[in-house]
This record gives C-alpha cells, structure tokens and sequence, in this order.
C-alpha cells in the first residue's frame, strides 16, 4: 500500500519551524482524527532510520528547529512496524502528545461480585471506606455493552492492542459477558481478564477457548481451604472444592483444543495469581505446585495492596524474607519445573517497607509515564488515569473516547503524572481525589510503567524530558 498523498492545505510556501512537540503536525490534514496508521505507513522501516524518513518526507516549507534537530539526531535509526507503536508511545511521552491509542485499556464491567475478598477496596466487609457499598443501586450494576462497544471501535482505530476486562468486581458475572468476549475478538484485538474462577462453569469456558481468548488471570490467594477461607469468608468447602473442578476442565478444554488443532499450544494462557498475605505467605511454595498440577502457565505472586484497613494483612519482615527466600528459590527452577514464575513480586518485596507500602514509587524521584500506555474505563462510564480509581474526564463531556484520549484534560494528568516530582502542580480529579496520592505507595500499574521506562531508555529519549 503507497504512502497517502499529503493535503493541499497541509504545505505552505512559507519557512514554518517545527519543534519536537509538533513533530506529526505537518503530516495531518488541519481536519480529522489522529490515525496512527498513517504515522507507521510513513517512518517504519527496519532499514531506513526515523530521521532519515522524517526527514524525506518533511512537506516543502517546513524546517525542524533546534530543538526537533537534537530529537532526530537521537532517533537517526531504524524502527520497524512491529516496534513503531511503542515507539510511538515513548516519543508521545516527550513530545506531550499522544500519537497513538494505549497498549491497553482496561473495563470495569460489573460492580458486583460472588467473592468477599478481604483486601478487596470494594466488597471486603473490613472496608469501612467505599460508600458506595450500602448503596443497593450498585449491587447488580454493569457496564452497559453497546456503551463497550462503541469504545471498543476507538481502540481499533487508535491501536490499542489489548482489552482488560477486570475492575472493581467480578466481569464474568456480566450478563453479556459472552458477547463482550465475541465482540472484542472479532476486532482482532487482544482480551485479557481477571476472575475469582467461579463462573467458569463447561459453557463460559467453551466460549473462552473457542473464540482464543488471549490471557485470563486467575486470582485465587489460597490452595487450602484453611487459607482461602481466611481471605474469602463466605466460601464453603464445596464452593473450594468446584473451583479447582472449573480449572480442570479449563486445562482439559485447552489439551483438547490442541488435540483437535495440532497446535503445540491453545490459548488463553492462564495466570496463577496469588496476593500475598499473613494468612496465607506459608504456602508460596503449595501454590506453585498446585499451579503446575491444574495446567496453569504462569504463576504470579503480588503483595496486598495497604490500606488503612487491612495493613494487619501485609507481611512483616521476617515472613516477607520467607517468602522471598522461597520465591527465589522456585524461580531459579522454572525450567525444570516446566512453569513461569512473574519476577513483579522481586520489586515489590525488596521496596517493602515496615508501613506495608511496597512500591517505592514516588519517594525515589520516578516519573509515571503510565498515561501513554493504559487507560481506564470506569463502571460509571467515567475515565479514571490509572487503577487508583482517579476521575480525570466525565463521559458526558466528551463525544467518544478518542475525544477524551486526545483531550487537553487528559494530557495535563499525564503531564502531572510525569513531573510531579519536576516542578508540576498536583490536579485534582472529579471524585474528590488527586493524580498522586498515596496510592502511588503501592501502585497497581508499576509493570506498565517499567515497560515505558525501558521504551525511554531504549530510544534515550529520557533526556528530552522536562528536568532532565
């Protein structure tokens, strides 16, 4: 396919200087959308360097200045179509822009659950602090599907390469939940979910392998009875017991899928997920094992997340150093135990600190680039910055979630986000909170950032940004 003819109205006879945070301008019609398409279709090349490309194409009249003539020196390699989004994603991050749609966007498609999570922000009965919780409008509230839908159509187009279904209750609880999945997949774009497990019952599961979904994480937090009770009390023992029968036939299901195949694999891959607590740190070692024997691909590990309420659940040093110890030890043997064990709990077990906060986040002067990479949709239809549950733009003030993504609003929180620790003023969000706060102790999204942070240092772009 050639390169689309640039607009009349795009070229002038008139010498304009272009800085760095202008960089695609000259490449867009004064009217219509972003189409980070067209960007890839222009300056991806595993031969020719960006600068080289840029430089081609740049329209007649246009010159870069100073300051854009250091950013393509920087950039004078090649970048292919595969690595072109993030690369995208990274270059927005200096220029204060977003050229592209996030890597992921997440849904918070149900606020009720079948679970009492202990450490769960919404339904723990040890929460004192959500108010929404007494409220018997929100017990059976879902997000509606053709609202899903709608956005979903945006993140085709601003190639969003993955939909995570999870939020603040239990997504396969949604009565359309089978539709969502179809309608996701039939986009072509990745979907991931989280569940307790209890609702992958024979037909729910079929649906999943049939139509290949990508990944589900499964968080379970427990491999006894003994345990799990602690940390979901309303489970009985025969609830325990058909958990562990859903996940066999979901392992079942995926040998019979390969069978049926001849593919050496069949999707989704599965995420063991324990949180780990005081009630259930002495069977890290149970839960790998368990994961290997129920077909799981991978095994994650995170700590619980601290909350005024439940900091009695978050380890003290001595069974942080157990479980440390331990985790280490299975991880160096992944191979031979034929399984994957996610390296997230390292970070957040050597930053853990005597409060329970384990992220380190913002009291080592790093930037939150998680703005140019995830988004989320909030049940309310609202979108909040990250999974601290921070409002930064209302549903009703925007026509379409592009409008929102490439919203000046938007992009002062990711401003925010990225300097706070660099001179930029905190902003409040709409449900009474504020971007950084001390959620950030422990941050939900700190995978997402590292990703943006080994973009920046892959393409040394960290010097282009403010207060560098």
């Amino acid at each position: 396919m050639g390169i689309p003819a640039l607009q009349e109205d795009q070229v002038t006879t008139d010498s304009i200087e272009v800085d760095y945070k202008s960089i695609f301008d000259p490449f867009y019609p004064k009217k219509g959308k972003l189409k980070p398409s067209r960007l890839i279709r222009l300056f991806a090349s595993s031969k020719e360097s960006f600068k080289k490309k840029y430089l081609d194409k740049l329209p007649e009249g246009y010159q870069p200045d100073s300051s854009l003539t250091k950013l393509l020196d920087t950039l004078d390699k090649p970048v292919c179509k595969k690595d072109f989004p993030d690369f995208l994603r990274a270059l927005g991050a200096v220029c204060d822009r977003a050229f592209i749609g996030p890597k992921r966007m997440l849904f918070d498609i149900s606020y009720g659950c079948n679970l009492d999570c202990v450490y769960c922000r919404r339904h723990s009965a040890i929460n004192p602090g959500d108010p929404d919780k007494a409220d018997p409008r929100y017990e059976s509230n879902f997000l509606p599907v053709d609202h899903m839908i709608s956005i979903l159509d945006d993140a085709k187009d601003l190639m969003v390469e993955e939909i995570l279904l999870v939020g603040g209750g239990e997504p396969t609880i949604h009565p359309d939940f089978e539709i969502l999945v179809k309608e996701v997949k039939k986009r072509g774009l990745g979907l991931n979910f989280s569940t307790n497990g209890l609702a992958l019952r024979k037909k729910l599961v079929d649906v999943i392998v049939d139509n290949e979904v990508d990944n589900i994480t499964i968080s379970v937090s427990g491999v006894s009875f003994e345990s799990y009770k602690a940390t979901h009390p309303m489970m009985s023992k025969k609830g325990f017991e058909k958990l562990f029968h859903n996940f066999e036939y979901l392992n079942y299901k995926k040998r019979q899928k390969v069978k049926e195949t001849g593919r050496e694999f069949a999707k989704p891959f599965t995420l063991f997920l324990h949180v780990i607590t005081s009630d259930n740190y002495h069977e890290v070692e149970d839960m790998i094992f368990t994961g290997k024997e129920y077909g799981f691909d991978t095994i994650w590990f995170k700590l619980v997340h601290p909350s005024e309420w439940s900091r009695h659940l978050c380890l003290n040093q001595e069974q942080a150093q157990e479980v440390r110890e331990t985790f280490l030890q299975y991880r160096g043997l992944q191979e031979e135990l034929e399984i994957k064990i996610d390296d997230y709990l390292s970070e957040e077990i050597n930053n853990l600190d005597e409060t329970g906060d384990w992220s380190g986040y913002f009291h080592e002067k790093r930037r939150c680039f998680v703005g140019w990479n995830f988004s989320y949709v909030d049940l309310s239809k609202d979108y909040s910055f990250c999974c601290g549950d921070k409002i930064v733009g209302l549903n009703k003030e925007y026509d379409s979630f592009y409008d929102f993504w490439t919203s000046p609003r938007y992009q002062r929180a990711r401003r925010c986000a990225r300097d706070i620790n660099f001179g930029e003023n905190n902003i409040k969000t709409y449900n009474d909170g504020a971007i950084i706060d001390d959620f950030c102790k422990s941050c939900d999204n700190t995978n997402f950032n590292n990703e943006m942070e080994k973009l920046m240092d892959k393409y040394t772009l960290d010097k282009f940004l403010p207060g560098a």
